[in-house]
């Protein structure tokens, strides 16, 4: 979904995370993509009403990206392969770059 000239990326992070790139104008979205007048409208929470933590939504994103390839990790993990492949270093500058 793209609003004029930026995109909507869905992320999940922690509250320290949200309210410090709130102070830096990213505008935090709900999931229909209406601004959220208070982050704390965006904790998500188990059926028994305790908060899901961050580490628990990254480890089952693991689980079923495994769970889709086999049992393996996907090669776009793999550092390895073409596609997982990433520089190391986005911003260089020195004799350490060369």
């Amino acid at each position: 979904m793209a609003s004029g000239s930026f995109e909507m990326i869905p992320t999940v992070t922690n509250a320290y995370i949200s309210a410090f790139a709130s102070t830096f104008g990213v505008i935090l979205l709900d999931k229909d993509g209406n601004p959220l007048v208070n982050a704390n409208d965006a904790i998500m929470h188990w059926p028994g009403g305790g908060e899901v933590k961050d580490f628990e939504v990254f480890s089952q994103y693991v689980y079923e990206q495994c769970k889709a390839n086999s049992g393996n990790m996907p090669s776009r993990y793999d550092e390895g392969t073409t596609e997982g492949h990433l520089p190391r270093h986005l911003l260089c500058v020195g004799t350490a770059c060369e």
